[in-house]
């Protein structure tokens, strides 16, 4: 597949004193969702999530929202042998645990890092002073602006698409004049690329990267084997699945080409382990419960099977089409 390195256009962008990055809405009708066009989508929704996924339904196609600095932090938790659990319920981070030292997925917010990333890791059992490598999936400040401080601490390789390296460092102007800019975070050191048919390799884990523009113009889709008893399976991130129409740079119609073409690289990869940067949809709550009350012989709730990761991912798109529906 020929997949577009460039998009057309870009919808500015507000950096906010919280530190959190939203984007403006781009103009047009305001959102119906009663429209027959977004019911007859979010009725396919409804049936491909069933009772698994229902709560990502309703989230998705109902009643998005983005991440918001008010989110409860999430308990730290280990989910898999290799993969632990920190963060925020808005926008979590992911530490991968490998024979030569440990990567992050996301680094948070700039203001949370020692009292929200390295506590949990302390808590984990997790050396932070082994943290080499940071993966941001796209250019919001709750999922990069902890990143200077790593790099500054700890020598941490950061790596982020070329495409949002432009949009951290280079951002639109205020929308109005003569209004005063708020400061924004920091900025980290321009450093690494992450690139599609490039994978992020350290030690014995390796992270496959997919080009899914949409969220912002250079978000990334993350593959990567994790082991649950020593046996191994393929996890699975969408790099911007909030699916907010004001929350995209480029057009709406990329964004569906981009949920498609993730979908084939899960299907190839065989994806059964399902996870998210943004874990606001979906009753993650009740699986960190039962994944902290596991017994042995029991399942890990985070592995989902195929099939499944294909109705999840049918979900967000056909919520996505509901609400570029709802706009039109």
């Amino acid at each position: 597949m020929v997949f577009p390195k460039q998009l057309a256009r870009v919808v500015p962008f507000v950096v906010l004193a919280s530190g959190l990055v939203c984007a403006q809405e781009p103009a047009g009708a305001p959102a119906d969702l009663n429209k027959p066009e977004a019911q007859a989508f979010i009725a396919k929704a409804k049936k491909a999530a069933g009772t698994q996924w229902a709560g990502v339904e309703h989230f998705l196609c109902e009643e998005p929202r983005g991440a918001s600095a008010n989110d409860p932090l999430v308990e730290p938790t280990k989910l898999f042998d290799n993969l632990y659990l920190l963060g925020k319920d808005g926008g979590e981070i992911y530490a991968i645990t490998t024979s030569a030292g440990i990567i992050l997925l996301g680094s948070g917010g700039a203001t949370e890092t020692e009292t929200v990333l390295l506590a949990g890791m302390k808590k984990l059992g997790l050396d932070p002073t082994q943290i080499k490598i940071v993966i941001v999936a796209h250019g919001h400040a709750d999922h990069f602006a902890g990143a200077k401080y790593l790099q500054d601490h700890f020598g941490a390789h950061v790596y982020i698409a070329q495409q949002d390296w432009d949009l951290i460092e280079r951002p639109a102007p205020a929308a109005a004049e003569g209004k005063k800019k708020a400061a924004g975070p920091p900025l980290p050191k321009h450093d690494m690329l992450l690139e599609e048919g490039k994978p992020v390799v350290l030690g014995d884990e390796k992270i496959i990267p997919v080009f899914i523009p949409g969220h912002t113009a250079g978000s990334m889709g993350m593959f990567f084997e994790v082991r649950d008893n020593g046996k191994k399976h393929m996890a699975g991130i969408f790099g911007g699945a909030v699916l907010l129409v004001r929350a995209m740079s480029g057009d709406r119609d990329q964004y569906v080409k981009s949920i498609a073409h993730y979908r084939e690289m899960a299907k190839k990869l065989k994806v059964d382990v399902q996870l998210k940067d943004h874990p606001l949809m979906d009753g993650e709550a009740d699986k960190l419960v039962k994944i902290r009350a596991r017994k042995k012989g029991e399942p890990n709730p985070f592995l989902v099977g195929q099939a499944s990761y294909g109705r999840y991912l049918d979900v967000m798109n056909d919520c996505f089409e509901a609400q570029i529906a709802a706009r039109k």
